[in-house]
C-alpha cells in the first residue's frame, strides 16, 4: 500500500497471474453471499492514515481486497463505482495473507456504509 502523498503513477500494479488466479476462484467460490467481481482501486483510511488497495470482490456483507503490505482492523473504505457514485463503508479485517510477490489479500466485513 502507498502513502496518499506518493502520485498515482507510481502505484504497483499486481501480476497477471494473480488477476487470473482470483477470476478463477469467483467460478468456484460457493459463499452464502454472493460475490462480484469488482476490481478497482480502493483506499483505506484510518486516522491520519491513507493506504492504496485494490477491491477483488464485494458482496452484501463485505469485500475481498489485494495490497502491498499486511493490514488489520478497523478501516473507512472508500470506493468510486463505475457510475461515478463514491462511497465510503466502515469495516474490519477479518484475515489478511501473503498471497506470493510482495502482495497480500484480506477479507473485510463491512459494519456500516454510506453512498456519498
Amino acid at each position: 500500500m502507498q502513502s496518499s502523498t506518493e502520485s498515482q503513477s507510481t502505484r504497483r500494479v499486481p501480476p497477471q497471474w494473480f488477476v487470473d488466479e482470483v477470476a478463477e476462484q469467483e467460478i468456484q467460490d460457493l459463499r452464502a453471499n454472493p460475490r462480484f467481481p469488482m476490481f478497482q482501486p480502493v483506499t483505506l483510511h484510518r486516522g491520519v492514515q491513507l493506504l492504496s488497495a485494490f477491491s477483488r470482490d464485494v458482496s452484501e456483507t463485505g469485500m475481498g481486497l489485494l495490497h502491498d503490505m499486511p493490514i488489520g482492523g478497523e478501516y473507512k473504505i472508500s470506493i468510486e463505482d463505475t457510475d461515478g457514485c463514491h462511497f465510503e463503508m466502515t469495516g474490519i479485517v477479518l484475515w489478511c495473507r501473503p498471497c506470493g510477490q510482495g502482495w497480500y489479500i484480506s477479507g473485510i466485513h463491512f459494519s456500516r456504509s454510506v453512498k456519498l
